[in-house]
């Protein structure tokens, strides 16, 4: 829909069915509920819809912070807020920066303003680290200044791509901070922990509800 409300309502809806009313609390709450083995990812941030026709370059080359704000991230603020836990970056520009570079939108904008937290995941889109340094118009100069850009952006999953590999080099140098791979790797682990995907036992209550004639 064109209706920035509406595709709020469905973004409070859609987390609300996925993760259980028990599971709305943000990050903090969903290592703990044994009904919130779903973690809501929404994709693409942002503005994913209104590229031009090369795909990547916003409408007219940028857009008013009014626009952008109240009607293209109105619907993501109300996803995070209704404890939304994870956000896939869009491989467009948004005002010319490209969003697996953009910490003002990913970091302080998702993370800071609209409550998506320290503890919610951001992921890449297929091959956008390694766009930065290509098929972006260089806007990073290599596989290493890339992953640096993206990772202090806010982007903890690199997916796929060996970009990220280069962080351990990074981090050495001092290029890169460690609390950027420390927050990276916490936030993955977490939500790879609240799917339960590292637990040895089947839970017993889900094995018998799944096996209830019901």
């Amino acid at each position: 829909s064109e209706d920035p409300f509406l595709v709020g309502a469905y973004a409070i809806a859609a987390t609300a069915g996925l993760q259980g009313r028990d599971g709305l609390g943000g990050v903090e709450s969903y290592l703990g509920s044994p009904r919130t083995w779903v973690a809501a990812q929404a994709k693409h941030y942002a503005m994913y819809g209104a590229a031009g026709k090369d795909g990547y370059t916003p409408f007219g080359g940028g857009i008013s912070a009014r626009t952008l704000f109240d009607v293209y991230l109105r619907p993501w603020r109300e996803f995070a807020q209704a404890g939304g836990r994870g956000v896939m970056a869009s491989h467009n520009l948004v005002d010319w920066t490209p969003m697996h570079a953009n910490k003002p939108l990913l970091a302080d904008a998702l993370r800071g303003r609209f409550g998506l937290g320290e503890g919610g995941y951001i992921g890449s889109d297929n091959t956008n680290v390694e766009g930065l340094s290509y098929y972006l118009h260089g806007f990073a100069a290599n596989a290493s200044d890339a992953a640096r850009m993206a990772i202090a952006a806010g982007v903890d999953q690199n997916m796929p791509g060996a970009e990220y590999l280069q962080l351990a080099g990074l981090v050495r140098s001092g290029v890169v901070p460690l609390s950027h791979v420390d927050r990276a790797a916490s936030n993955v682990l977490r939500k790879k922990f609240a799917s339960r995907l590292f637990d040895l036992e089947p839970d017993p209550t889900l094995a018998r509800e799944r096996d209830s004639p019901e």
